[in-house]
């Protein structure tokens, strides 16, 4: 499950796809030699696309939404790794493609005069825009001085998964979240005890303000 913060799917899908597959060809080629990396590439691009065939049907939001399972269940299937690897492979891939959201999100709190209080509102207008929908359900429970926290009870993601036969590879997209974690760490500090992908019926995302000193 995606955090509520720096999510880009607002944007059109062609160029984040685009963008999936030459960051996802530039990680390969780093891992194999060229022939093996062109190999697993073609076949990482054909399972995306047949995949995402297969959801267009449905709105844009969930198109859009699904591109993040797609995207895992494509480098499953085109090579043989341990999930520890895969893992390690998808959380390189989306650092990259994170760096230019996650480096303004810091400048963001690390100018703002009060970072806790700006990293709440900008989350609670992330929220509203993208999960507080029928495809997330996602309601804010916490808003205090020191803790923030909103549950989602229903995910896309989950789903997607589900659908596809491989409910093993759902706990391994939600470790996608403590990259954007990492970002607001001088600030803010996430926990997140439950997930849907882990059995739960909601998924609990919970920040609490660091202390300044």
């Amino acid at each position: 499950m995606d955090s509520a913060y720096g999510d880009s799917i607002v944007e059109p899908i062609e160029p984040i796809i685009d963008l999936f597959f030459q960051l996802t060809e530039a990680q390969l080629k780093k891992q194999y030699p060229l022939p093996e990396a062109e190999r697993i590439n073609t076949s990482f691009q054909l399972v995306f696309q047949r995949l995402l065939a297969k959801y267009s049907d449905n709105s844009n939001i969930l198109k859009n939404d699904a591109i993040n399972p797609i995207f895992l269940i494509a480098l499953h299937e085109s090579q043989q790794l341990t999930h520890d690897e895969l893992v390690e492979q998808m959380l390189a891939i989306y650092r990259e493609m994170l760096t230019e959201i996650l480096l303004s999100q810091a400048i963001m709190l690390s100018t703002s005069e009060d970072p806790w209080r700006t990293f709440v509102e900008t989350t609670k207008a992330t929220n509203k825009e993208l999960y507080e929908n029928d495809f997330f359900r996602c309601k804010t429970v916490i808003d205090q001085e020191q803790e923030f926290g909103f549950d989602i009870h229903r995910c896309v993601y989950f789903e997607v998964f589900k659908e596809e036969g491989c409910l093993e590879l759902a706990p391994l997209l939600c470790q996608y979240d403590f990259i954007l974690a990492e970002s607001i760490s001088d600030w803010v500090e996430f926990q997140r005890d439950e997930t849907i992908a882990e059995g739960f019926n909601r998924c609990t995302f919970r920040y609490f303000k660091k202390s300044s000193g």
